[in-house]
């Protein structure tokens, strides 16, 4: 029996036809999909190192311990979610004081909790020690936080 030779296009449609139309749309969205994937893990891996960097310089300059500035971003964004806010104003409409009470009670040290009050205010803006002093809380609570006059 003699080796039939395929046409060089055996496996592609025929130009001209839906089929090929198709093929042609489903490979560039593969493309797409995978240069999208690429992308993301290249963003991924660029924060990922550009924290790192972060966290070195951060412990350089204030002297907290690397291991517990991922801890005090946490601490910041437990009190911002602690705080209830009215939408599209950013108006602080309610205080979980036990949560936020909480939150601040993880703090082991005066330059830790100066490092939340940073974070905290790179989120909404605000000044943690506003929060923790003004009209929001009640003064039972206040007194529960540890480092309460190291907060910034």
């Amino acid at each position: 029996m003699k080796d039939k030779i395929l046409p060089k296009n055996y496996l592609l449609p025929k130009q001209g036809s839906a089929m090929h139309t198709v093929f042609i749309v489903a490979l560039i969205l593969l493309i797409v999909f995978v240069a999208t994937k690429i992308y993301k893990a290249v963003k991924a891996g660029g924060k990922a190192i550009g924290e790192e960097l972060g966290d070195i310089a951060i412990s350089t300059q204030t002297g907290v311990p690397k291991a517990r500035i991922t801890v005090c971003r946490d601490i910041a964004a437990a009190a911002d979610r602690a705080i209830s806010r009215v939408i599209f104003t950013n108006y602080i409409f309610w205080v979980t004081d036990d949560t936020l009470v909480a939150a601040c009670n993880r703090v082991v040290s005066a330059q830790e909790a100066s490092l939340v009050s940073t974070f905290f205010k790179e989120l909404h803006g605000e000044s943690l020690k506003d929060i923790i002093e003004g009209s929001y809380m009640v003064e039972a609570s206040r007194i529960k936080i540890t480092y309460r006059n190291s907060f910034r």
